[in-house]
């Protein structure tokens, strides 16, 4: 496991040589966001690097291996990227975001083909090339189910690129080619997660349900929690053991034959990454001989562990060639496995790109001596995204006789990399985490060549303990075999069901937030509220605050309408008002181009005392809501979710589930709730 932050590395213009190739061509792309603005060559790469969270990671590739061909090839050529080819079959990766999924590695490769000079629309053309993947990702899963969100998701992306196809300009093509984007990029995500559930509860095949324990402290109580976590089956119970740097192989005699009393399979990591750069190849060799000699009847073995990180040290290559052929001479039977470090331009250089690292570095002796290839997947460092079906296809043509797993999965932890995000920037340490956890744990079973593993890394710290983590990965579990709660019996556990009281298999949630369309009654096409902070007295002497930003539909006046209030926590209702409108007391006052002003010291509305809707940042479209008022304090308030809607004129504006992180403070006399971008 990577344990060093990188350093993020300044958006930088690439200086245009003067000579280059006389037989390069050059590719200009033009690039838009949703609502149409152009982006310059300095957006685009702020973009790409999580707005300067990150770093540079544009790369191109060779279509057919997956190789380097250029790392940061994009320059500034009149404002716009552009980059050079200079052979056949080249395309171009980078990370993108989309705006319901986050960030992604994106392989646009002009339909196959690659490019060959002229001016891209650039988001358009990404559109089309994940609209053909999808389809073809489709193809090979012809007894796939689709539920009624991915049929929805997938329809929209359609329409939109028909849409974008007759487009009168090319802004408008591209805005519709950013939201078709951010459509494929839900669609690839439903269709790997609920693909990986339909042949989780079909396939005979075992599956790898795995975490990574790096200490042996308390360890007859964390392997009982690894062997609850599958309720005990033996088949799926599967524990990473990480053997840590210059600790002798009999440090571990208890937690492996603890291991081996309770059912669960251990996979005997060597070494990690982040020490293998200590040991020389004879002090290596000498290791791995102690460790199978200690443990001679070790399930499987970890002989190299993101082997293509730059941070490794010298001579990778001839170490875990090595080790894989020394656990085959020592144990003919045991299982081998090679983890790699999924990166592609956020790898720092060409060299170290996942694919390009195989090229040089994996012969064919290797490889016969290796049974499962694993990932090492850290979306905050490398996004993955709507790539991962693509990767692990690419993988599998390079090694079509292994399996493949992730063999290490974690989310915004500490001592990790965190500029790039997924599925919301917001409370990405609990809801988001579990989402995350509950996707991939059901995305490597959609292959038939994939056994699952993920192997969740902070188990100690994250799930260890019954945490919402490890009931959240307990319960995915549980649906495979039909033993998880199901109140309304629609398939789905209560615990992910979007609705888990109203029988729901289609699972539609058109606004996101959390709530299904079949029980979303109170805004069912909400506009997401971001929401800065809350606070929620829970005594008589407390004030309620909150302040937040949102994208308006259309008009509104709420001097003619007013504004409704709905504030909820854990699904209990804590205030259900309305503030101005026909027949209040207290009314909004228009201020001429700066929204509306509400004042009601009395607090007739619930209480509320002041509300402000401004525009906000000279954004068109983007307003700030501020709320303020006393409170008589508020009963029923749990942590960690609070809910708030607004009605604007007919709109519904809320903030989504996973907007708000919320604690008791003050010795549970206030609820605080935060949303934060890192």
């Amino acid at each position: 496991m990577r344990t060093a932050e990188r350093l993020s590395i300044a958006v930088a213009l690439v200086v245009v040589l003067a000579a280059r190739a006389a037989t390069a061509a050059t590719v200009v792309l033009d690039v838009y966001d949703a609502a149409g603005a152009h982006l310059s060559f300095r957006q685009v790469v702020a973009t790409s690097a999580a707005g300067g969270k990150g770093w540079r990671n544009d790369l191109s590739y060779r279509i057919a291996d997956g190789t380097t061909v250029r790392y940061l090839p994009l320059y500034d050529l009149g404002g716009s990227p552009a980059f050079d080819v200079d052979e056949a079959g080249v395309g171009l990766s980078l990370a993108w975001p989309t705006e319901h999924t986050g960030y992604s590695t994106l392989f646009v490769d002009a339909g196959g083909v690659g490019f060959s000079g002229g001016t891209v629309n650039f988001t358009y053309r990404a559109a089309l090339d994940y609209r053909a993947k999808l389809d073809a990702a489709l193809a090979r899963r012809p007894d796939f189910v689709a539920p009624g969100a991915f049929t929805l998701v997938d329809q929209q992306a359609s329409d939109l690129l028909a849409a974008a196809a007759t487009a009168p300009t090319e802004s408008l093509r591209g805005a519709l080619g950013q939201q078709a984007l951010d459509s494929l990029a839900e669609a690839f995500e439903i269709l790997l997660r609920e693909y990986g559930r339909q042949r989780g509860r079909t396939a005979a095949a075992p599956r790898w349900w795995g975490v990574t324990v790096d200490r042996t402290t308390n360890y007859p109580a964390v392997v009982q929690s690894v062997h609850e976590l599958v309720d005990g089956d033996p088949q799926d119970a599967f524990m990473r053991v990480v053997f840590d740097e210059f600790v002798p192989a009999s440090a571990y005699d208890g937690i492996v034959g603890a291991a081996a009393a309770a059912g669960v399979h251990v996979v005997g990591e060597i070494l990690d990454s982040s020490a293998m750069g200590r040991y020389s190849r004879a002090q290596w060799q000498s290791r791995v001989q102690e460790y199978l000699g200690r443990f001679p009847s070790l399930e499987a073995w970890e002989v190299g562990n993101e082997v293509n990180g730059e941070w490794l040290g010298a001579q990778v290559q001839e170490k875990i060639e090595d080790a894989a052929a020394q656990v085959k001479t020592a144990a003919p039977a045991a299982t081998t496995m090679l983890t790699f470090y999924w990166q592609m331009g956020t790898a720092g250089s060409g060299a170290a790109t996942l694919f390009q690292w195989i090229h040089d570095h994996v012969t064919p002796a290797l490889a016969a001596n290796v049974d499962v290839i694993a990932l090492s997947t850290w979306i905050g460092d490398a996004p993955l995204g709507i790539a991962h079906d693509e990767v692990f296809e690419r993988l599998h043509a390079l090694f079509p006789t292994q399996q493949i797993v992730i063999g290490e999965l974690g989310y915004w932890s500490p001592r990790t990399t965190q500029a790039w995000w997924w599925r919301s920037p917001s409370n990405p340490t609990t809801t988001v985490r579990q989402a995350l956890a509950r996707h991939m744990y059901l995305a490597n079973l959609a292959f038939p060549y994939a056994l699952g593993g993920n192997f969740w890394w902070f188990y100690y710290q994250e799930m260890f303990g019954g945490t919402s983590l490890w009931e959240t990965v307990r319960d995915v579990h549980r649906s495979l075999d039909g033993t998880c709660a199901d109140a309304d019996g629609d398939g789905y556990c209560d615990l992910e069901d979007d609705c888990p009281a109203v029988y729901d298999p289609d699972q539609i949630d058109r606004d996101r937030d959390g709530l299904g369309d079949a029980c979303d009654a109170a805004c069912p096409d909400g506009v997401k509220l971001e929401v800065a902070s809350l606070a929620l007295p829970l005594t008589s002497s407390g004030r309620l605050a909150a302040r937040g930003t949102f994208r308006a539909p259309g008009g509104f006046d709420l001097a003619a309408t007013g504004m409704a209030i709905h504030l909820e926590s854990n699904g209990t209702t804590l205030l259900d008002t309305q503030a101005g409108g026909p027949g209040a007391v207290a009314q909004f006052v228009g201020v001429a181009g700066r929204g509306f002003r509400y004042v009601d010291r009395a607090g007739t509305a619930g209480g509320l005392t002041r509300i402000s809707v401004q525009p906000y940042g000279g954004a068109s479209g983007i307003w700030r809501v501020k709320l303020s008022g006393r409170s008589t304090g508020f009963t029923g308030v749990a942590a960690p979710v609070a809910r708030l809607l607004l009605g604007l004129d007919g709109t519904c504006v809320e903030t989504h589930a996973d907007a708000l992180a919320c604690n008791l403070r003050r010795r549970g006399a206030a609820l605080l709730c935060r949303w934060s971008v890192r």
